[in-house]
């Protein structure tokens, strides 16, 4: 019968779980310091006038820090420059970073201000703030003026939203 080598076990062990500290130690160290090298590029980038590599940087930065609230209405400033701004796709996300700042801090007005120029400028209307159809009608009586109603399209009562799993699929199939 083999016996284990308690002593060799004991070392591997001890020499992993201090491995795995300073890894886990490493990592806390150096994401720290990533992130705020990211904010220098960035910071760098935008006093070269390279608007882009500016947007990257603070993009990758706030994936390290995403409650500096400050940083994202900086990069939905950017995004919504004339430089940036020239193709609906960097609309849309200037517009939903800019949106995304109001909805954690609605008393920030300079972001509500360039929100509503980003809107107008951009001809950028929600339509999903409502997001059911309308119809609209118009009722009429004798002698009266005609009055507008719209009504709300409602989805019919039997219809099932069906799920596209494997599983589900082969519920149907099987009966």
């Amino acid at each position: 019968m083999r016996k284990l080598n308690v002593k060799l076990f004991l070392v591997l062990t001890g020499a992993s779980i201090l491995l795995a500290g300073g890894v886990v130690l490493c990592h806390y160290l150096q994401s720290g310091r990533i992130a705020g090298a990211l904010l220098v590029q960035a910071e760098r980038a935008e006093k070269q006038s390279r608007l882009d590599q500016s947007v990257k940087f603070l993009s990758r930065y706030l994936e390290f820090v995403p409650e500096d609230l400050e940083q994202r209405a900086r990069l939905g400033r950017l995004l919504a420059s004339e430089q940036l701004a020239d193709t609906p796709k960097m609309r849309w996300r200037a517009f939903f970073v800019l949106e995304d700042v109001l909805r954690r801090d609605p008393s920030r007005d300079a972001v509500r201000r360039q929100l509503s120029v980003t809107r107008t400028r951009r001809k950028i209307w929600r339509s999903f703030w409502n997001p059911l159809p309308r119809t609209v009608s118009w009722s009429c009586s004798p002698g009266a003026a005609p009055k507008r109603r719209a009504n709300i399209v409602k989805p019919p009562p039997n219809t099932k939203k069906r799920s596209n799993t494997p599983r589900s699929k082969w519920r149907r199939m099987s009966g």
